[in-house]
């Protein structure tokens, strides 16, 4: 924690400025707070968050909301309209700032509940004041957290011995972000931003900048979502988020497996204010927890994934805004009870089971990950093909796609098969098995084969030239009802270019990969040769391969099973440990046979995950002949 300490006199105007937004927020919220006016109070809410943050911030917003009050006393606009039905609070408190800002300044515009004239002229009076602060404290130089941060950035710059060391600066608010690219613009520094109300494509270009010559990225929660920021290593929260998942969730940007550096975070946090207060006593119990509960891996982030749905940290803080004058025995029992809450999350197991848990069912290799987007991909490229369409891919965006769809006419943007790229974008869509396009791609083509199960194809391929028969395609299921099934396509042709029907393994071979095969026009006329013959060749053969692929496929399943039966076991050997050290006797004795209970169970299911059992279905036969 960086704490940043303003001097009475050269920093008079920033201290003045703080103490006015508090007075008229304390003020206004509690009139609100008894109105039920609930977007006054959220916006109350970001104007004390956002006058920590900056002068230019504060400036702007505060002026907009003075300009609407001032409208309405002058009869421009009428008052006098209620607060929609239908807002979603629980989303709205969801939002990064950024956009909470946007979505309330819209609805304060929207509804203007009638005011008293006393009051409409308090807040009138109010909101003068804290602007002309605001204005006076805008264009000034004597920035103390500006100041601040470049000095961290020299230090950082010394300390890695790198001069063109790369920062990601992290702010609540856009117009923050604006005055700090400005400002370190004049000084000569490349800057690229990113925000909520950026397109992909341009959060794309300004990531890509930062990556290759710009030595400053100033993002906001809203415009970091979805972002992977490994290359970089050096993160400074110019203003905190209330909510401390918010915190942790900015970290996770560059702290991410892979990263090869020590990741450096400074937080700023100005001194004597309310906020420091709460956020000391907030961060002494997390760290407490950090400490105690960690046992090796730090699980702060998943506690804090379950404590925010419990515990409102922005009315925590508000509380301690419009209570500030009396003692601080409120705020220490509400940390107590955060600390008691986490502490019962560890001790009864509420947290995600561990890795390893999931993995029984649900994990998979990179390889079999990276095989599924293959095929997916390929199927979109032959389906396109076949009407008369390309995938394309965007030319500075690799792994990024785009096509028409031929059947509705729609335009499929930002497509990617590969589940990676989402890091580098939020409105992308990934087209895999499970995606509602391909599934009724796959829904028509199965509907398609009903009807019509042998197609008459022209295939060119200079090597098997004057070739001809029938591929039969078969699909080889292996489930045990239990993890998603694996499938194995098995092509068979019977060649009749001797006359007599031989099963040639060279061409079936050949089209394990449909994606490389060239069609051209349908052959035309009869099929001279022998259907049911050439199949029953095929049954015979596909029938040995896929005893083949079965009993591999079944090695595969008893290995894996027999690594992760290693892993349970430590895993079970480990929480019996700890179950030990429970002195109260009847407790430890319960937990043991829970553990006992859930242990066997565990056996019982990976002993049923051993039971797989195949099914061989024909899918497809086509008459070919080569070109």
């Amino acid at each position: 924690m960086c704490l940043i300490k303003r001097d009475e006199e050269k920093d008079k105007i920033e201290l003045d400025l703080y103490q006015a937004v508090t007075d008229y927020v304390t003020l206004f919220y509690e009139i609100a707070s008894c109105q039920n006016n609930r977007t006054l109070m959220f916006l109350l809410l970001i104007y004390q968050r956002m006058v920590s943050s900056s002068s230019r911030a504060i400036y702007k917003s505060l002026s907009k909301r003075l300009m609407v009050l001032e409208d309405i006393q002058r009869n421009i606009i009428q008052a006098g309209r209620d607060e929609p039905d239908d807002v979603n609070w629980e989303h709205l408190e969801d939002l990064p700032a950024e956009e909470q800002l946007i979505e309330l300044q819209r609805l304060a515009n929207s509804m203007l509940p009638q005011a008293q004239a006393d009051s409409l002229m308090s807040e009138i009076t109010a909101l003068r004041n804290c602007v002309s602060l605001a204005q006076r404290a805008s264009l000034g130089r004597n920035d103390v957290k500006f100041i601040k941060l470049l000095e961290i950035v020299d230090e950082f710059k010394i300390r890695e011995n790198n001069p063109k060391l790369k920062f990601i600066i992290f702010t609540e608010f856009v117009e923050t972000q604006v005055y700090l690219r400005d400002c370190l613009n004049n000084l000569g520094y490349a800057t690229t931003l990113i925000h909520g109300q950026m397109s992909s494509e341009d959060r794309i270009i300004q990531l890509e900048r930062f990556r290759d010559e710009a030595q400053f990225l100033i993002s906001t929660d809203a415009g970091g979502e979805g972002i992977n920021l490994q290359f970089c290593w050096v993160m400074i929260h110019y203003d905190l988020p209330w909510n401390p998942m918010r915190l942790e969730q900015r970290n996770g940007r560059i702290d991410r497996i892979g990263q090869e550096h020590d990741v450096k975070v400074v937080n700023f946090q100005l001194a004597d204010t309310v906020e420091e207060r709460v956020r000391n006593v907030l961060e002494s119990k997390l760290a407490t927890i950090r400490r105690e509960f960690s046992n090796g891996e730090d699980k702060l982030a998943d506690i804090l994934s379950t404590l925010q749905d419990e515990f409102n940290f922005e009315k925590i803080y508000m509380d301690a805004l419009v209570k500030r004058r009396q003692d601080a025995a409120a705020l220490e029992e509400t940390a107590r009870q955060i600390f008691d809450r986490a502490k019962a999350i560890i001790e009864e197991e509420q947290l995600a089971l561990p890795f390893s848990n999931l993995g029984e069912k649900y994990n998979v290799s990179q390889h079999d990950i990276d095989k599924r987007s293959l095929k997916a991909k390929q199927l979109t490229e032959l389906y396109l093909q076949a009407y008369g369409s390309t995938l394309n891919q965007y030319k500075h965006k690799t792994g990024f796609y785009y096509f028409q769809d031929p059947r509705t006419g729609k335009h499929m943007q930002n497509v990617i098969f590969q589940q990676k790229y989402s890091l580098d974008m939020e409105n992308c869509e990934l087209l895999s098995f499970n995606n509602p396009f391909i599934m009724d791609l796959m829904s028509s083509l199965a509907d398609e084969l009903q009807v019509d199960t042998t197609a008459k194809l022209l295939v060119k391929e200079e090597k098997f030239k004057g070739d001809k028969g029938f591929l039969f395609i078969h699909r080889l299921k292996v489930t045990n009802y239990i993890d998603p099934y694996d499938y194995y396509l098995l092509p068979c042709f019977v060649s009749f270019a001797t006359g007599t029907g031989l099963v040639n393994s060279r061409i079936a071979k050949y089209f394990h990969d449909f994606n490389r095969i060239s069609c051209s026009d349908l052959v035309i006329g009869e099929i001279p040769y022998d259907i049911d013959h050439a199949r029953h060749l095929a049954d015979d053969a596909v029938r040995q391969r896929a005893e083949t692929v079965f009993y591999e496929v079944k090695g595969r399943i008893a290995d894996k099973l027999q690594e992760e039966e290693v892993k349970f076991e430590k895993f079970y050997m480990d929480k019996e440990t700890a179950i030990m050290r429970i002195a109260v006797e009847n407790i430890r004795n319960a937990k043991m046979r829970e553990l006992a209970d859930e242990r066997s169970a565990k056996r019982r299911e990976r002993e049923r995950r051993r039971q797989v059992v195949p099914s061989l279905n024909l899918e497809q036969i086509a008459y070919v002949e080569f070109v």
